[in-house]
């Protein structure tokens, strides 16, 4: 396909019901694209990068798999950090968050799909989510491990984590936790009314796009 030159493409999946995207790394990536301020139009298909990710990019040609490694190259490419007005010490703080992030959404997979199958989705949507994002996912928990834990042993593993992420976001921002997480739905509210301002066009409203 001929697409616009110096435009970043991204290539996700169909727009989720409460979400602009049933997949995080999607969300993560264009959520990025939107705080770097850079020109990006979207591509909704099934089909995966050469690598078979989803989602992936295109830049003038060039096609970069991974939503990190699409971050780094779009880094370069427009002369962007984010992180620079922090120190050493919070970039490897945040470093490690995300990475347990990333492996939290690993560890409640199944429990997401089962959720995500009683939605009202297209059916060729839940086919593709089982028969390639649930084996993915299935293969990297067993490989790194958590995987191979009973459900009651992931959620006492996932719970400590969340609780750290919380506890770390209330030092600082010097805040109260009222309730439990609460500061990680504040956050999250904070990035969607900055960045996600048409976060309601961005979603299907409980239906299937």
């Amino acid at each position: 396909t001929n697409y616009p030159a110096n435009i970043v493409i991204l290539h996700q999946i169909e727009r989720g019901p409460f979400a602009p995207s049933y997949v995080p790394f999607a969300v993560k990536l264009e959520t990025y694209l939107r705080m770097a301020n850079l020109p990006y139009m979207n591509v909704h298909s099934y089909e995966m990068s050469p690598k078979g990710k989803m989602p992936w990019i295109e830049y003038n040609g060039e096609i970069v798999s991974d939503s990190q490694f699409c971050i780094e190259f779009l880094n370069k490419k427009f002369d962007k950090d984010l992180n620079k007005h922090l120190s050493l010490e919070n970039k490897a703080i945040g470093r490690a968050f995300q990475k347990m992030t990333m492996m939290l959404f690993r560890l409640n997979f199944d429990d997401d799909m089962k959720m995500m199958s009683l939605e009202n989705m297209s059916r060729f949507l839940k086919w593709w989510s089982h028969r390639y994002y649930c084996r993915w996912n299935l293969r990297n928990a067993k490989a790194h491990g958590i995987g191979r834990h009973s459900k009651q042993e992931v959620h006492s593993i996932m719970m400590a984590d969340l609780k750290a992420l919380s506890d770390f976001l209330a030092l600082i921002e010097k805040c109260f936790i009222f309730s439990e997480f609460t500061n990680l739905c504040q956050y999250c509210e904070r990035m969607k009314e900055t960045f996600w301002p048409d976060w309601n066009e961005c979603i299907t409203n409980g239906g299937a796009s």
